[in-house]
Formats: C-alpha cells, sequence, structure tokens
C-alpha cells in the first residue's frame, strides 16, 4: 500500500470523527479535582488563575497585571434578601453589622416592638447622647404602661435634667397626687413639707426655718382637720416659740373657727385680721357666743404678750390700735410769755379714716396770780394752724403748781395719708416768766394713741 493510499484514508477517518464529535452535546457540567484553571493571555502569558492558589487556598487571583471584575450586589437587594430570611436568635451580632449599616430608612414602621427586644437587650451605653429626642417619640409614645415600676429612678436622672421649659403648663396645675408627702429643702436647712393623715382626717403643711436662723425660729405647722363626730372643720397653727424671737403669725379667714395649738384662740373672724402669739406663749381667748346682733362680746382669758393687727372691735365698734408716739421730759420749760412750744411729737403719720386722742398731763407755774392757755399746733413755730384749743388754766398764787390736763380728738377724714407732721403743745401766759413745770416724780408730757374709726368720732377736729 503506497503512503497516499494511506494519508488518504487517514483524511477520510478524520472527517468522519469530526463530524461525530460536533453532532454530540457540549459537556453540561465538570469539576477539577484539586486543581486549577490557568487562563493565558496571546502572548501565552498566565492572567488568571481559578482554583488552587498553591498555598492551599482556593479563589481566583489576577497575576502579570490582570484585573478581575465582579458584580456588586446592591444594598436595596441586600436589604430584601434580609427581610425574607428568618434569622435565628444572635444570627446579627454588633461584630456582623458595619458603622451605620442599620439606619432609620432601613427600618420599616412597626419593625421593631418589645416582643422582638429581649429584656435587657438596650442598655444605656447602646445609645448615643442625643440619639432619642422628641422628633424620634410619636405622640403618646411614652405612656405609663410602658414603664416599668422604679424603671425611672433618681440615679437614671442628671441633675437639673428636668427643668420648669421641659414640663408643660398643664402636666402640674390642677393635677393630684394621692398619698405622697411633698417636701421642698433649701441648702440651708429650710424646708416646707405638705403631707396628709388620713388617719386622723388632717392636712398638714410643716414649715422649717434656715438651720442657722437662731434660737426661737423654731418650726411651724399648719393642720386643717374635720372631727369624725360633728364634722366641723378646724385649722391649727403651732409653733415652738423662744421669748425675744418672732413669733409665727396666723391669718384668719372670715367665718372660720381657728385653734392655735398650745395656748389657744377660739374665734370666728368677722373680718379679715392678723393674730400673733405672744412671747410668753399665752394668749386671748374668745368664745363665738355672739350677743342680739350676731357680734362676739365675751373675753375670757387675757394674760401674755398679746398682738393684735387690722384692728379689735367690740359690739361692732373699732377701740383703736392703741398708742401711736408720746413726748415727756422731767424738767422745767423755758420761761413762757408769748405762745412758745413746750413739746412736740414729730414725725406723725394720720393715717385716712383713723381717729386719734390727745392728752397732756403735769404743772405749770407763775411768778404771779394769772392764766395759761394751751393749744395743739401743727409745728413747733409760725404758728398758722391750730389743730386744737384745750383752754385756759388759771394759777390762784404765785410761784405753785397747778395741774395743767385735757384730751383732744383728732381725726383724718381724706382718702390719703397725712405725713410727716410735727405735732406741738403750745403754752401762753398773761405773766412773763411761766414755766412748764416738772420733776422726777411728776413729769409733763403729751400722747398721741389711735383711737377708732373716724366716722365713730364726729366731734374729733379733722386734721
Amino acid at each position: 500500500m503506497t503512503t497516499a493510499d494511506t494519508l488518504a484514508r487517514q483524511l477520510a477517518d478524520l472527517t468522519r470523527r469530526l463530524a461525530a464529535v460536533e453532532r454530540t452535546a457540549r459537556l453540561p457540567r465538570s469539576s477539577i479535582e484539586g486543581g486549577a484553571l490557568t487562563i493565558n493571555d496571546a502572548d501565552g502569558l498566565p492572567v488568571v488563575v481559578l482554583g488552587d492558589q498553591g498555598d492551599g487556598t482556593y479563589g481566583v487571583a489576577a497575576m502579570n497585571g490582570a484585573t478581575v471584575y465582579a458584580d456588586v450586589v446592591p444594598q436595596s437587594t441586600l436589604d430584601e434578601i434580609a427581610a425574607e430570611l428568618a434569622l435565628s436568635d444572635g444570627a446579627v451580632t454588633e461584630a456582623i453589622l458595619a458603622a451605620g449599616a442599620v439606619t432609620e430608612t432601613k427600618i420599616a414602621d412597626g419593625a421593631v416592638s418589645s416582643p422582638k427586644i429581649v429584656a435587657g437587650a438596650v442598655q444605656a451605653g447602646h445609645i448615643a447622647a442625643g440619639s432619642i429626642d422628641a422628633g424620634k417619640l410619636t405622640a403618646g409614645a411614652v405612656t405609663a404602661d410602658k414603664i416599668a415600676a422604679l424603671a425611672v429612678t433618681a440615679d437614671k436622672i442628671a441633675a437639673n435634667a428636668i427643668t420648669a421649659d421641659k414640663l408643660d403648663a398643664n402636666a402640674i396645675n390642677g393635677k393630684t397626687i394621692t398619698g405622697a408627702t411633698l417636701t421642698a429643702a433649701g441648702s440651708d436647712g429650710s424646708y416646707v413639707r405638705v403631707y396628709t393623715d388620713t388617719s386622723k382626717n388632717t392636712a398638714a403643711v410643716d414649715l422649717q426655718p434656715p438651720t442657722a436662723a437662731g434660737a426661737g425660729l423654731l418650726p411651724a405647722s399648719l393642720r386643717a382637720s374635720v372631727d369624725p363626730v360633728s364634722g366641723q372643720v378646724s385649722a391649727a397653727l403651732s409653733g415652738p416659740h423662744t421669748s425675744g424671737q418672732s413669733a409665727p403669725a396666723l391669718h384668719l379667714t372670715p367665718g372660720r373657727r381657728v385653734t392655735v395649738a398650745g395656748d389657744t384662740v377660739h374665734t370666728v373672724a368677722t373680718s379679715a385680721a392678723s393674730v400673733r402669739l405672744g412671747a410668753s406663749g399665752n394668749f386671748l381667748v374668745r368664745h363665738d357666743i355672739p350677743d342680739s346682733s350676731g357680734d362676739l362680746f365675751r373675753v375670757d382669758v387675757l394674760t401674755g404678750d398679746t398682738v393684735i393687727y387690722g384692728g379689735l372691735k367690740v359690739a361692732g365698734r373699732d377701740v383703736g390700735r392703741g398708742k401711736v408716739a408720746s413726748a415727756q421730759a422731767t424738767g422745767n420749760s423755758a420761761a413762757v410769755f408769748a405762745e412758745t412750744s413746750v413739746l412736740s411729737i414729730p414725725s406723725l403719720t394720720f393715717v385716712a379714716g383713723r381717729a386719734y386722742r390727745v392728752r397732756i398731763g403735769g404743772a405749770f407755774t407763775m411768778t404771779a396770780a394769772g392764766v395759761v392757755r394751751a393749744r395743739l399746733r401743727d409745728r413747733t413755730s409760725t404758728f398758722t394752724v391750730e389743730w386744737a384749743d384745750l383752754g385756759h388754766f388759771p394759777a390762784t398764787l404765785a410761784n405753785n403748781p397747778f395741774r395743767l390736763e385735757a384730751t383732744a380728738y383728732l381725726r383724718r377724714t381724706a382718702a390719703t395719708d397725712l405725713t410727716a407732721q410735727t405735732l406741738a403743745l403750745t403754752l401762753q401766759a398773761s405773766v412773763a416768766g411761766t414755766v412748764h413745770a416738772a420733776s422726777a416724780t411728776a413729769p409733763r408730757w403729751v400722747e398721741i394713741e389711735d383711737c377708732g374709726e373716724a366716722a365713730d368720732f364726729p366731734q374729733a377736729v379733722t386734721v
């Protein structure tokens, strides 16, 4: 057989076999066991190795300046996948989530609720300062049923965290705190305590002044109570007192019975008034026994040091507020002939609507028998205004003392006070050398006192 025949036969065989290969289906799958696939460029240089990297690792590595490109899965696709996956407890941990990976826009409304958060999962250290503000909380999001008992305690609230500007105007107004004791304390030891004692049908306010206030300024307590038998409502003010210090004051409300604990005062106030305990602790006791006009009239006890502000009425009449001022001397005045001021009271105020009683006392002597005229003036010199003419007083013997005593009434009917006034007692004698006489045992004096309402003294001189 010639060489040509052999070549022709081999060519025919290759043609037949090639046709058979083209008719066979492509390889559907394959694998490389423990090996690698090397891809060369057009020059035969390896540029990518897929599979075993020769160091026990597997992957895709670029060589000789080549670059490996891979498609990146969009975050939205990852979010959708995460939403569809049922993650077991502990599947997502802090280490798996990159910083900022979970934001508000990636959490659906209602996605985070209490059944999905185990107890203690959220701690203060997990929440950045300022991360939860009013803008992140819907109205009514935090209610009493969402806060466990004792969840909010003093150690969880920073100093000055709750201030007036953080409280709505109606957060406290009109609200009732039942069964609580409220105490407002100062750094100086002072406090005000408000509480109730249901066992005694009593509401109370205790007051403690600063600890450095000194002896005598002791706690005061005001209590209002209801007698369980009679149903009578009463109030009591108590406060230990040391002589020489200010005592607690009690303001009476019209139509209420008031009891000052300790030494007591019982009264039904017919008008607003103020009463203060005296230094001795004793007090005025007035029984609520009305006369035919309905006024209180019976006084049982009056001992100790008693001060009444706002006026005192007996049978409906104001009995006055007592002494206003006085002037006195234990020696003779200068010699008098023309009208001269012998005593004066400066800096007086005549209060609108009040009446005043002015009394003078002492003696006078003259170098010969004669008369002395006494007046009340509004100043000590340039006598232009006469408030009262007290009359003429005769002396029948020379150089002998004769009594000089008189009473006059003044009143202020205007609607305003008359201030900065000087009340002067003046004498005018018919004999030169007359004196307003006095000694240590027989002083000369002038006194003015508030004696009541101006309307009750129509005989008084208007000033």
